[in-house]
């Protein structure tokens, strides 16, 4: 039997400061909430299927970091990724249904945020696309909660159904 032969792999030589090197433990080594159980680093590394490649730079940036006397687990500084302030909230029309109540049998409940927020992304897709006189016309018929201000009923579109025939 032959043995295999090593795979020569092109290294670079990187020259660092104390500081940049520091600088480096550091950000391999910004803990994710809410368990703190992983690094940033890992995440990014096991989200592109590269967590050996992470776990060995890490092992260079430890011993580098030993060798030059840049301090290593419990004598290093701790960091966080964390919310540092509220997100931005705003305002948004929840969509309405026409038959808002009624489900049809075999009709799952779909849980995504076209529900949410008035359509799909293939619908806002459609509406960038083009923006029409029909466009507006249509979006007067779209159903409403309000109510006709003489008859009282609830219209499905921009006139009221009944016999009053007043626009809203």
């Amino acid at each position: 039997m032959t043995q295999p032969k090593p795979v020569k792999r092109k290294t670079t030589s990187l020259q660092l400061t104390v500081f940049e090197l520091t600088h480096l433990r550091d950000l391999f080594s910004i803990s994710l909430p809410p368990t703190l159980a992983q690094t940033m680093s890992q995440a990014l590394a096991q989200l592109e299927d590269r967590s050996l490649i992470e776990a060995k730079l890490w092992q260079k940036i430890a011993l580098a970091c030993k060798a030059a006397d840049v301090p290593m687990d419990d004598d290093a500084a701790d960091f966080i990724c964390a919310a540092s302030s509220a997100p931005p909230i705003g305002v948004f029309k929840l969509a309405q249904e026409p038959n808002e109540g009624e489900e049809e049998e075999g009709e799952e409940e779909e849980d995504d945020e076209g529900a949410v927020f008035g359509g799909s992304d293939e619908e806002d897709e459609e509406e960038d696309e083009e923006s029409t006189e029909e466009d507006d016309v249509e979006e007067e018929k779209r159903p409403t909660k309000k109510a006709c201000g003489t008859c009282g009923r609830s219209p499905r579109t921009a006139r009221c159904p009944s016999k009053c025939a007043k626009k809203r």
